[in-house]
């Protein structure tokens, strides 16, 4: 590669970039949140960080919590993990029976716990979701029956902020939600957050606790089907007026809560189970209850901007009610192949489709097995995949899988305890979160202490002898300051590129082809 001095115009690049939006880069790097069941809006599982590379020794950053006896999805956002750990029902012991803990992600240490007021009624606790700094949940639920005030809790102290049970002595300003764990929520980009009940959807300001819009809905199988969102489209697959037991996905506007459009009739079971969104934009129902390969389908939707169109549907079986599915990087679909056994002892093999047919393009060797399987699944920066069975039918029977793109396995992993909707959650610095029954949770992350990109120049005191496995503020500042005095014989931090086959070892010059290396490094990250 020609080398190509780098002189003032392009320092004078350099110092626009370290002021500029590239520098925001430097947080996603490292932060990485898992807002609510699904880990994002699209509830695709995807996120942008690298998962651990196992699930024993050196892997496991902590282990450890509260009793509880069912595993209820955890949520991370920055260095923090939230969840429920609920020892009883309603209404004994209240309020204690469902108690909202907060643990630190990198030690597991208790940050804080809170047990949400109970009235009359209500059910067992459950979060909705997590965003800039609130944790919002409620008591109601179980199937759409029960209705109870929204809570929103400081995310740093567990001190509630607002709810919406309403002012003494009239109470006129209250208001309640019917939505339940399985169907959990959404967020705006402005934070506000958005519940689905069987029967309305809310918008609710994420600061105030106002109701910004509330809309009717009639979903088939109650507190099941969920919700999902792609900008100002938000989607629900809805009971057809008028067409008997037939679902249809409907598309609303996310500002508004106004109803734009809805797609054609779908044949099939009871939808116990979310919409999801690709890469793409397009959008995936999965009817996956393991009881019958007559009524267990994945669909394939394409929103046109004026309605929505079929792309294709396909028998993809197995999984069970109230699972979470993904995608990969490219956009391909993961579902399953069912047995034909009952879903009290299912067993079935994940299955890669492409998403612009439906074929199966993959499958596991390793078949996934559970009593009452739950599918969770979370899809790390490397298109690599987390999936936990969701055991949720015996003790003992939990295991959690890791799988290439390819669907060949990485390692897998018996987990004791039932898992049932405890995740896995994957966040910041690719921490990988589980939760199970019994005091059983933990938290994967593997160190890496090796360089991990060519952008990884720096992580201790001695300049480009101590990667750290992240790409950070720390190496963006070490090349500046390298690349500033543009001498490698003097500080070679900089000196990453120019030299090998690909252009990408270092050459003894510091110049041009070396700021466009570790720019282009720096964007993609670790």
């Amino acid at each position: 590669m020609k080398n190509v001095r780098c002189g003032m115009s392009c320092r004078s690049v350099v110092a626009v970039l370290a002021v500029s939006g590239l520098w925001a880069s430097t947080a996603s790097a490292q932060l990485q949140d898992w807002s609510n069941v699904g880990g994002n809006g699209r509830t695709n599982g995807m996120v942008d960080v690298v998962g651990p590379d196992g699930a024993e020794g050196n892997n496991v950053l902590w282990q450890g919590g509260d009793l509880s006896f069912i595993a209820w999805h955890p949520v991370i956002e920055g260095r923090r993990v939230f969840m429920v750990r609920q020892i009883d029902f309603p209404p004994n012991p209240v309020p204690n029976d469902a108690t909202i803990v907060a643990h630190d992600l990198d030690t597991g240490a208790v940050l804080w716990r809170a047990d949400l007021p109970y009235e009359p009624g209500d059910w067992t606790t459950w979060i909705a979701g997590v965003k800039n700094g609130r944790v919002f949940a409620a008591r109601s639920g179980n199937g759409g029956s029960v209705s109870s005030p929204l809570y929103c809790l400081d995310a740093a102290t567990g001190q509630v902020l607002w709810s919406t049970a309403g002012t003494p002595p009239l109470f006129e300003d209250r208001y309640e939600v019917t939505g339940g764990p399985y169907a959990g929520a959404v967020f705006a980009d402005d934070g506000d957050i958005i519940i689905p009940s069987p029967r309305f959807i809310d918008r609710v300001d994420g600061q105030t606790g106002a109701r910004v819009w509330s809309v009717p809905r009639v979903e088939q199988v109650s507190n099941s089907s969920g919700i999902a969102i792609n900008g100002d489209a938000l989607y629900v697959v809805d009971l057809k007026i008028g067409a008997g037991n037939r679902l249809t996905v409907r598309r609303f506007n996310a500002a508004t809560g106004a109803f734009l459009y809805d797609g054609p009739l779908m044949a099939g079971g009871l939808l116990e189970n979310a919409p999801f969104i690709g890469p793409d934009g397009r959008i995936y129902v999965p009817f996956a209850q393991n009881f019958n390969v007559q009524a267990d389908y994945l669909y394939s939707f394409t929103d046109t901007g004026s309605g929505i169109v079929q792309n294709w549907r396909t028998s993809a079986n197995g999984g069970g009610a109230f699972s979470r599915w993904s995608v990969g990087r490219d956009g391909s679909v993961y579902s399953m192949a069912w047995t034909g056994t009952q879903d009290f002892a299912a067993e079935g093999r994940l299955q890669r489709l492409d998403p612009s047919t439906g074929e199966v393009i993959g499958e596991s060797a390793e078949p996934i097995t559970a009593d009452y399987m739950q599918i969770h699944m979370a899809v790390d920066q490397r298109g690599v995949l987390y999936v936990s069975n969701g055991n949720a039918g015996g003790l003992g029977g939990g295991r959690l899988y890791s799988f290439n793109p390819d669907l060949s396995l990485r390692w897998s992993i018996p987990m004791p305890g039932n898992l049932n909707q405890g995740g896995p959650a994957l966040g910041t610095d690719g921490t990988l979160v589980v939760a199970s029954t019994e005091n059983n949770v933990w938290a994967f992350r593997t160190p890496r202490s090796v360089r991990c990109s060519l952008a990884d120049v720096f992580g201790g005191s001695e300049p480009g002898l101590s990667p750290d496995g992240t790409v950070d503020g720390s190496d963006f500042i070490a090349f500046i300051n390298s690349f500033a005095i543009g001498d490698a014989s003097v500080d070679a931090l900089a000196d990453v590129a120019g030299a090998g086959d690909d252009g990408l070892q270092p050459d003894g010059t510091i110049d041009g082809s070396d700021f466009i290396a570790f720019i282009n490094a720096f964007a993609v990250g670790c």
